[in-house]
């Protein structure tokens, strides 16, 4: 729970009438500690308003606790006022308060002003005493809906994030997939499937223990968290085990590989140093292509990318092996002009060839 003693509060008074100084000698008062402070001691910072106009462009820059709105003289736009506050807002509640000023008040306007999104609503002879007291008591429900949003949101990250590697969990990534696939399907992008695995894995398990290893698959997360490896818009899963799953949104085959390499060579030269251990690792990496406008079936990019992992850990580990996902397709027996051929001169000249049907 916030400490709220001696805490400041930053208040955004909007006085759209421009000659009503009310609400800001209440808060600027010199004998305000005489008034309300006993129970709750606090402080104000006063930021003031004068034009419904530019009032959100104050408080996107100013990013209140609260928010009094006077009514006076045009209710109509402190009521926009209020709905577009509450429309910006995320995790962080704003508390709002409307104020009588000097507009005619009828029965309903308190019913009004909370319809609108208020959260309090003042009368004009309401005593410096009981405005203050409601300051304090709106900027308490403030806090607490914070925390309770702010607990909420890292609840929802929870449910939505691998525990051990900080990636995506798979309901998570199949979510983010179908955008992206989407987005293929409407010819926006490109994209590719990646799938790793980490080599002979189960050695490290038998040769050190399980901590070790659930260390070395969450150091593996870590780097495929990074967006100098993967790019900024790969969404990455831990699929199980010792295996992941990227989608790779990607123009081309070659930009796409390019990734795998990377994730390759990153992992290939980490070295891994727990308990008196310290080991290096290599991955298999199996990878698919699938051009913008893509129009087949969503298991099918995933399918692929597994056919050529598998390829990978059948070639002799250690390595990448890719496949353009074109129609028709076998799974069982993938034909060359599937099959992107990484040609390697050397380790630093890698050249990659896309056969044509």
């Amino acid at each position: 729970m916030v400490n709220r003693h001696n805490k400041k509060i930053k208040i955004l008074i909007v006085e759209a009438n421009g000659d009503d100084d009310r609400l800001f000698n209440v808060f600027t008062s010199d004998t305000l500690d005489d008034i309300a402070n006993t129970t709750l001691p606090v402080r104000y910072q006063i930021v003031r308003c004068q034009s419904l106009d530019n009032a959100f462009q104050i408080y996107k820059r100013k990013h209140p606790d609260v928010v009094i709105i006077n009514l006076h003289p045009d209710q109509e736009k402190a009521f926009d006022l209020c709905r577009t506050i509450r429309g910006s807002e995320d995790e962080r509640h704003t508390g709002l308060i409307f104020y009588q000023g000097h507009c005619e008040q009828s029965s309903l306007l308190p019913v009004t002003c909370l319809e609108h999104g208020a959260d309090d609503y003042i009368e004009s002879k309401a005593g410096d005493r009981e405005i203050i007291a409601r300051v304090n008591t709106l900027y308490r429900f403030k806090v607490m809906t914070d925390e309770l949003r702010s607990a909420n949101h890292r609840l929802k990250i929870l449910s939505l994030t691998d525990e051990l590697t900080g990636l995506h969990n798979m309901r998570s990534f199949n979510t983010e997939y179908a955008k992206i696939l989407q987005r293929a399907k409407r010819g926006e992008t490109g994209f590719g499937i990646v799938m790793l695995d980490l080599d002979r894995f189960k050695q490290i398990n038998d040769k050190t223990n399980h901590l070790v290893g659930s260390y070395v698959i969450g150091e593996v997360g870590k780097i495929l968290r990074l967006e100098d490896v993967v790019g900024r818009h790969t969404v990455a899963a831990r699929y199980g085990g010792d295996e992941y799953i990227l989608c790779v949104p990607a123009d081309s085959s070659e930009d796409l590989s390019n990734v795998c390499e990377r994730i390759r060579d990153m992992i290939g030269r980490a070295v891994f140093e727990r308990d008196g251990y310290s080991l290096k690792v290599t991955t298999s990496v199996g990878y698919s292509w699938i051009e913008a406008g893509f129009s087949g079936k969503a298991d099918d990019p995933i399918k692929a990318a597994d056919v050529m992992l598998y390829r990978s850990k059948h070639h002799g580990r250690n390595q990448i092996n890719g496949m353009v996902l074109r129609y028709p397709v076998d799974f069982d027996h993938v034909s060359r002009s599937h099959l992107i051929d990484r040609d390697a001169s050397s380790d630093d000249d890698r050249i990659t060839r896309i056969y044509n049907v």
